[in-house]
């Protein structure tokens, strides 16, 4: 850990975390791939920019929280790979269902993002004006006797 920085990172993968709970087979080294997250982050670009009549092009996205959602998709739906004979319809399974939690949490984000700006633009328009001075202290002046 950096003397520097106060905070400790997880840099472990997660097919390393899953594979000490459920080992470690070839659909978990398969799915965990940086091939397949490379695979994954292009699929969620092109649906954000087909789905948005081609308007919204996005970068890649964090591939810390993509791994984070691997991982969940991976847990919550592994007991449903069985009805897949082979490993590659399992993966690609899993990756559906990534793109289908990514593509809405951005798609939310997205739209939460161009509401603010749309408000920001007429917000301006409604300011209040800048305080204005009604005290006449100071103003008032004497007039020497002679």
């Amino acid at each position: 850990m950096n003397n520097n920085n106060r905070y400790c990172y997880n840099t472990e993968d997660p097919a390393n975390i899953i594979s000490r709970t459920y080992g470690t087979n070839e659909l978990i080294n398969l799915y965990f791939s940086d091939i397949n997250r490379d695979e994954i982050q292009n699929d969620i670009q092109k649906w954000i920019y087909f789905n948005s009549y081609n308007n919204l092009k996005i970068g890649r996205q964090s591939d810390t929280e993509l791994k984070i959602i691997m991982k969940s998709i991976y847990l919550t739906n592994r007991s449903k790979l069985t009805d897949y004979r082979d490993v590659l319809q399992q993966v690609k399974f899993l990756n559906k269902l990534v793109i289908q939690e990514c593509c809405k949490i951005i798609k939310t984000n997205i739209s939460q993002h161009l509401h603010y700006v749309n408000n920001l633009d007429s917000e301006w328009k409604n300011t209040m004006n800048l305080p204005v001075n009604l005290s006449s202290k100071g103003t008032k002046t004497l007039e020497l006797y002679k």
